[in-house]
């Protein structure tokens, strides 16, 4: 006989806002508990009151209320937490905000609060393109460079594995109209084609030279070309860079990355594909985040925020070894971010270089959550503990149980 599965559900909303922000040792929540053995339902939250409601149509759930997230039973009768993301899309603050109400999963705690919500979630291993978000602040892991590494290292964790598998959130192609497709030398310009109109020249040195070490770019809204080395040579009067004491992480600090005309913000990282048959290339407007090859490393970066029109950025460069790293607010750690939502030791990293193994652990009452991209596929008898905006989420999945027919029941039938 084939199994089938049951859903239940414990859900703990904030009455008020918080910014997005779970705080698990405030006790004003309202709290609503669910099971059920459909095979499709939207969890909502009401536009109105901030109840959780249940629905079984979508059209239905947009018109009342906001989609916290979707449960489904796959072909196996085993249900799967469904987020529905954009897979691509553009890194700004509107974009970034709408995240808080997607699903995240919550990381293991060991500091205040875990006597109330402790939650036994499964390590999770971190990995390029994940998203954290350290108390409102949004980090994405644009970099990690393990040589030891291999396949089994993701096999430990399905959340790990899926949001392997779908790749960066946001995956940043220009667009052939967004730089010069024609290779353009010295020797070239006599040709006319493109070296005596001033519009195709670099708006820095007006050169009209390009290559693909140093590509003319058009990456604002001011449709003028710039050399990618007179880019980056601009932006750095605006970047700050410090270093730990002992030389593990390198922070770059920029005060404002975007186009000083139309203030547009710059992308940190991008690709160009120049022709069919070439690969993608990779170019960074700053210069010094990527180490040796064979250096264990990550890079994260803040996700955009803006303040009087500037976009502000953080940049770390992590090397990875067998001491801890810590995160947090105070200018004790190897990890600084001054934002007050984000609490003084407010997590640790751990690196086995054994392994390869790399791990965050939240040491803070408003906790560290990572961005599930894809389905999340429940196990049996596992509880798995999420955060959408406001609420903090415990599903568990179970076998249903048929009931038995007693003797009595057969006999009064």
């Amino acid at each position: 006989m084939e199994k089938d599965y049951e859903l239940f559900v414990d859900c703990k909303t904030y009455k008020t806002d918080n910014n997005g922000i779970f705080d698990y040792t405030n006790s004003e929540i309202s709290e609503v508990n669910h099971t059920t053995k459909e095979d499709d339902i939207y969890y909502c939250r009401s536009n109105e009151t901030d109840n959780i409601s249940t629905c079984y149509s979508q059209i239905e759930s947009k018109k009342e209320s906001k989609i916290l997230f979707r449960a489904r039973k796959n072909k196996n009768k085993q249900y799967e937490l469904i987020n529905v993301i954009k897979k691509k899309m553009k890194k700004n603050e509107n974009n970034i905000n709408n995240l808080d109400n997607k699903m995240w999963y919550v990381l293991n705690s060991e500091g205040k609060g875990k006597e109330k919500y402790e939650n036994k979630n499964k390590t999770y291993y971190l990995k390029e393109n994940d998203i954290l978000k350290l108390g409102r602040r949004k980090y994405e892991i644009i970099k990690v460079n393990i040589p030891i590494i291999s396949d089994t290292y993701y096999q430990t964790n399905n959340v790990s594995e899926k949001n392997r598998k779908y790749g960066p959130v946001f995956d940043i192609s220009l667009k052939p109209e967004q730089y010069c497709n024609k290779i353009i030398i010295k020797n070239d310009l006599d040709l006319s084609e493109d070296g005596y109109v001033p519009e195709n020249d670099c708006r820095i040195c007006f050169g009209s030279q390009s290559t693909e070490e140093n590509p003319k770019l058009k990456l604002c809204h001011c449709n003028t070309y710039v050399h990618y080395n007179c880019l980056k040579l601009f932006l750095k009067n605006n970047i700050k860079v410090y270093e730990n004491l002992n030389g593990m992480v390198t922070s770059y600090n920029c005060h404002k990355f975007n186009c000083e005309v139309c203030e547009e913000p710059y992308p940190l990282k991008f690709t160009i594909k120049f022709n069919e048959e070439s690969q993608p290339r990779n170019y960074y407007l700053i210069d010094g985040l990527e180490l040796p090859e064979n250096t264990n490393y990550l890079i994260m970066e803040s996700l955009t925020y803006l303040k009087e029109k500037k976009n502000i950025k953080n940049i770390f460069v992590v090397k990875l070894s067998d001491r801890e790293l810590t995160l947090g607010r105070s200018d004790k750690n190897d990890i600084i971010d001054g934002d007050i939502s984000i609490s003084r030791y407010h997590a640790i990293m751990k690196f086995n270089p054994d392994n390869g193994e790399l791990t965050l652990t939240n040491r803070s009452k408003y906790g560290v959550l990572v961005l599930i991209k894809d389905n999340l596929k429940l196990i049996t008898d596992e509880k798995i503990y999420i955060q959408v905006g406001k609420s903090f989420i415990n599903v568990i999945q179970k076998e249903k149980q048929e009931k038995k027919i007693s003797n009595s029941d057969c006999e009064s039938n």
